[in-house]
């Protein structure tokens, strides 16, 4: 009975930490890697990618959100699914010549919690 409370206990107590390695707007991913990173962007780049590496999953497999802002306003979440202790993902998102401006990515845990972000300017 009493290593049934124990083991109760370690579990209820355990963090989910998740924790952001590399994050990195680009132009493209090619094999797990990311490709022309940078934090400025031309208004007709087309289609741009989060790469996100992370570390230390304490409880695989999870998920996390790839949350994209344009000028403070949400435009897209994306959930990626995350299947070992350290994992390499991604999102991408076409990019109107039109939407020139301010950008974010949040990086949201399981929790929804912020856990990264990454901020970048297209039409420079």
């Amino acid at each position: 009975m009493w290593t049934l409370v124990v083991l109760v206990a370690c579990f209820i107590g355990q963090s989910f930490a998740i924790d952001v390695n590399q994050i990195h707007i680009c132009k493209d991913v090619i094999d797990l890697a990311p490709i022309e990173v940078d934090s400025s962007f031309d208004a007709y780049v087309g289609k741009l990618y989060c790469f996100t590496k992370i570390v230390d999953v304490a409880a695989p497999p999870t998920q996390i959100y790839h949350v994209w802002f344009y000028e403070n306003a949400e435009i897209a979440r994306v959930p990626l699914d995350i299947g070992g202790v350290q994992w390499r993902t991604y999102s991408s998102k076409v990019i109107p010549p039109t939407m020139v401006g301010n950008w974010q990515v949040l990086v949201l845990g399981p929790d929804e919690n912020i856990i990264e972000s990454v901020e970048f300017i297209v039409g420079n």
